[in-house]
């Protein structure tokens, strides 16, 4: 199963105000025939994401993770390394 997370940290419109960087994010998954999308909206400067926790947790052996973007996944590249050593 696909199974993806979307992040978006702006609630700012993109293509003359038709699409917020979320709706992108969702088309795009979509798109890419994800089954489930975890989505998460910037809490601040928090580390703390639980909607990519519950989504991690959920992953199986046989599911593939997919991500808009690297930039969408890590909040740091010491974040990014702890998520790669955890799947």
């Amino acid at each position: 199963m696909l199974t993806s997370f979307s992040y978006c940290s702006t609630n700012y419109f993109l293509n003359g105000g038709l699409k917020t960087a979320a709706d992108l994010q969702r088309d795009a998954l979509t798109n890419a025939r994800c089954v489930e999308i975890y989505e998460e909206k910037a809490r601040g400067k928090s580390a703390d994401r639980p909607e990519l926790g519950q989504c991690l947790r959920g992953l199986r052996t046989s599911d593939t993770f997919v991500f808009w973007r690297l930039d969408r996944l890590r909040r740091s590249l010491p974040d990014l390394f702890k998520i790669i050593v955890d799947l």
